[in-house]
C-alpha cells in the first residue's frame, strides 16, 4: 500500500474492526494522541493508558490494565496498539 502514515494507521484500524475485540491504545504524546482519535473514528472499543508526553510507559500497570480486561471480557481477545 502506498501513502501516509495516516492513511496506514486507518487502515490498520479498519483491520482491528475485525477482530471483535476490546484493545488499548498506549499513549505518552503527540502520535499516540493522533492515533486515539484515529481508533474513535473508525469506532473501534477500547481503553487507554496514557502517561505524561515522553514519560516510558510501565509495564506492571500495563499488565495490570490488561488482566483486569480480559476478567471483564471472558477470553475475547484482546489487542494493543503500542506507541514507541
Amino acid at each position: 500500500m502506498l501513502g501516509t502514515g495516516t492513511l496506514a494507521n486507518d487502515s490498520i484500524a479498519l483491520q482491528l474492526k475485525l477482530l471483535k475485540g476490546r484493545g488499548f491504545v498506549l499513549t505518552n504524546g503527540e502520535f499516540g494522541n493522533r492515533l486515539i482519535k484515529q481508533a474513535i473514528r473508525a469506532n473501534l472499543s477500547f481503553d487507554t493508558y496514557e502517561r505524561e508526553m515522553g514519560r516510558p510507559f510501565l509495564y506492571n500497570e500495563i499488565e495490570e490494565l490488561a488482566e483486569k480486561q480480559l476478567e471483564h471480557t471472558l477470553g475475547s481477545l484482546l489487542y494493543f496498539i503500542i506507541i514507541l
